[in-house]
């Protein structure tokens, strides 16, 4: 955990934890927009969580796979392994 100085702004915070890559991004939905988006932000080695209420889109994610037949189950594993389990899945049930 970082400790900051009592007088830095939010902003300034953010900025800071942006450009050490230590920002934490939220997605939520992991559908045709959701996730081209959380594996985006998760090239420059942000950590990401994606969030879905379907719970297979999770399992499918969790194990490597896409369902998304334009995302290649390559790029999944990249996000996944290569970058430290950068992406992350969660699921929320009704």
């Amino acid at each position: 955990m970082q400790s900051y100085s009592l007088n830095l702004s939010h902003s300034e915070r953010l900025r800071t934890k942006i450009e050490s890559r230590t920002a934490k991004v939220g997605v939520i939905g992991m559908g045709y927009v959701g996730l081209p988006l959380a594996l985006l932000f998760s090239e420059p080695n942000f950590p990401v969580t994606g969030f879905d209420i379907d719970r297979n889109k999770i399992e499918v994610l969790e194990s490597g796979s896409s369902y998304i037949y334009r995302i290649a189950p390559s790029e999944v594993e990249a996000a996944r392994d290569v970058r430290s389990a950068a992406l992350e899945h969660t699921c929320a049930d009704r």
